[in-house]
This record gives structure tokens, C-alpha cells and sequence, in this order.
């Protein structure tokens, strides 16, 4: 894993965190879903929307997190292999 100040003045303390592994993704996102206090962004391909509908614990966790009134928005890439 690798972790990535984006700002030292920055409050917020942002970080960029690369994992790797499945089960440490999905630990880690499960960890962080009660943290969220104002909206949750995400990008992730097909495979990744894949898992987050058919993993029930995430699929909880983010309905939990809409429930709590968060904006939720996810931006999923897509290739011309997949449209046809």
C-alpha cells in the first residue's frame, strides 16, 4: 500500500491510498463508510460495479451512507469493446 499527502495545509488531511488485494479493499471501504460526512465520490470500471452491487456487505455500507443523506456519486468507465 501506498499513501500520498495531497496537502500539508490542507484540514481535511486527503490522502490517495493504492491497495491491493480484494479483501483489503473491501476492509478498508467498509472501515471508512462511517467517516463520510458530505458526499462520496468514486471511479471504478465494470468489474468494480460488478462487485459493489453483488458484495452485500458494501451494497450495505453505501445504502447505509445514501440513508444518512450523503451524496453518493460514482463515475464508471467505459470502452467501445463494452457498447457493442
Amino acid at each position: 500500500m501506498m499513501e500520498i499527502s495531497l496537502s500539508e495545509t490542507n484540514p481535511y488531511h486527503e490522502t490517495i491510498e493504492v491497495l491491493y488485494g480484494n479483501e483489503n479493499i473491501q476492509r478498508i471501504v467498509l472501515e471508512h463508510y462511517p467517516q463520510i460526512k458530505e458526499q462520496h465520490d468514486a471511479c471504478m470500471d465494470r468489474t468494480e460495479v460488478a462487485t459493489t452491487v453483488s458484495y452485500e456487505a458494501i451494497w450495505n455500507g453505501l445504502l447505509s451512507v445514501k440513508k444518512r443523506g450523503i451524496r453518493l456519486r460514482c463515475k464508471v468507465e467505459a470502452t467501445l469493446e463494452e457498447s457493442s
